[in-house]
């Protein structure tokens, strides 16, 4: 299932209070601290949607990453990279 836009901001609304694994912050904070530091890293507009995806994606599956910028080259991100287009 591709997100979209309002199905994002439904799951943030719905579990973006929880606490992002261990971690002293929300699973919304977790969000927008990392597309920050993307979009300051000057990273692609296509790389900071990825970072939504994927902390959406992590929400889904109640996975956590500490990961602040994924990897572009990852076959799971450059397929994601792809349907961004």
């Amino acid at each position: 299932m591709i997100a979209t836009i309002q199905s994002i901001i439904e799951l943030f609304t719905e579990k973006g209070s929880q606490l992002y694994g261990a971690e002293a912050v929300s699973q919304l904070e977790h969000a927008l601290q990392c597309t920050t530091l993307a979009q300051k890293a000057g990273q692609s507009n296509e790389l900071v949607k990825l970072r939504i995806y994927d902390d959406q994606a992590k929400i889904d599956n109640g996975k956590h990453s500490s990961s602040p910028i994924p990897n572009p080259q990852s076959p799971r991100n450059k397929l994601q990279l792809r349907l961004l287009r």
